[in-house]
């Protein structure tokens, strides 16, 4: 499992080389509004920057490996680099803890 994103990030749209919007990503930044504590702003803000002006998510940088179902819960980590990357994950369920059997023999 990735680490968990301690720093704060930005979101910003990517631009190519004749200035045109390409996608919405995400940057480290350390005067950021976003990190790991506030990662449902983050995505509902990158989601409205989207629809507002028409531009996919960076894959590379919002990932939905379940898709996006309700109930997923987002989660910022750190990917290739020390770079940010959103991913929607299942919650973490609470782990049963199995009882150790020891029997004496001595």
């Amino acid at each position: 499992m990735s680490k968990i994103y301690k720093g704060n990030v930005t979101l910003g749209i990517h631009l190519d080389d004749n200035e045109v919007p390409v996608d919405v990503r995400l940057k480290a930044d350390p005067n950021g509004a976003f990190n790991s504590e506030n990662v449902s702003e983050l995505l509902a803000k990158a989601d409205e920057l989207s629809k507002a002006k028409k531009l996919p998510l960076n894959t590379w940088h919002f990932w939905f490996p379940l898709g996006r179902k309700k109930g997923l819960v987002p989660v910022l980590t750190v990917a290739k680099w020390g770079k940010p990357k959103l991913i929607l994950l299942n919650p973490l369920g609470k782990k049963a803890t199995k009882k150790a059997r020891f029997v004496p023999i001595a």
